[in-house]
């Protein structure tokens, strides 16, 4: 292993191991599902919790308007919690869909609903004041939110089951990781005083070459292609089977058929394509 590539196993091992891009349930996305716990909880004590103290000071409500109140109460909480066990519970990107829908309905519900069973079982209770503040701060948070959700490189990252992998910052996560390598290769480059010059096939090293002979394992390699909800883009991933880790993917492509081209080049030529170790200037196989 050379130096650039231990380096940069470091410094993408706690992010997925891909585009240095960070996984799973921490950072902000940790902040989104302690929210929507809290959240629910919210909306539970704070219309079920003033119910009890009036009552408690004697005020006799309407005949059905405790059960019907507290269930509207109830089904907009349960509403916001479902798109924290979604988040929680799930790793495929339709969760993240699913999640979206339940925020906002769960959200504005637990405001209208509420408001509406007072105003219709007690007639000239004013809680318009209440309704339009909570309307605009949740109308805030979720847009905030949502656009976390569609746009955040970790939601994508540990929702990628059928999440589309690449989009507009994936290209720019890439590159840094190429970068990285080519800084470290590039002190040892500008010491060579002529261009790097492709050596012949005797120049292979004979250990190289037998360590890059691919590995009859029971090991199945699959490509899973898909067309992506957030660009209208084809996309492939090739994976290997046996711990289901991603080999390559593709960038964006306009059709179906421009994928399936990619990937029936790909199965067809690359048993025969060469190997050229641009460090060690020498090929490990081929040419």
């Amino acid at each position: 292993m050379t130096l650039a590539s231990a380096k940069l196993i470091n410094a993408t091992k706690d992010y997925g191991g891909v585009g240095m891009e960070p996984k799973g349930r921490g950072g902000w996305l940790a902040v989104l599902l302690f929210s929507l716990i809290f959240s629910t909880l919210y909306v539970i004590s704070g219309n079920l919790v003033p119910i009890a103290e009036a009552e408690q000071r004697g005020v006799v409500w309407p005949n059905g308007f405790k059960p019907v109140f507290y269930l509207s109460v109830l089904l907009s909480a349960g509403v916001i919690a479902t798109a924290a066990w979604m988040l929680i519970k799930h790793d495929e990107w339709y969760s993240v869909n699913i999640a979206i829908r339940c925020m906002w309905i769960g959200a504005l519900a637990s405001i209208f609903v509420p408001a509406f069973v007072l105003a219709r079982y007690i007639p000239g209770t004013d809680v318009s004041g209440e309704v339009v503040r909570g309307t605009f701060s949740s109308l805030f948070w979720l847009i905030v939110w949502t656009l976390y959700l569609l746009k955040s490189k970790r939601v994508r990252n540990t929702y990628s089951k059928g999440a589309p992998y690449l989009y507009s910052g994936s290209s720019r996560a890439e590159s840094s990781t190429q970068n990285i390598v080519e800084s470290q290769q590039a002190p040892e480059e500008t010491e060579k005083a002529s261009p790097v010059q492709p050596p012949t096939s005797a120049q292979v090293s004979p250990a190289l070459a037998q360590e890059a002979q691919p590995h009859r394992a029971a090991v199945t390699l699959k490509f899973t292609m898909f067309r992506a909800d957030a660009d209208g883009k084809w996309y492939w991933v090739l994976q290997e089977t046996v711990e289901g880790r991603t080999i390559c993917r593709s960038s964006g492509k306009a059709s179906r058929s421009e994928c399936l081209k990619d990937i029936g080049l790909l199965r067809t030529g690359a048993t025969d394509a060469t190997i050229w170790d641009k460090t060690a200037n020498e090929f490990v196989m081929g040419q």
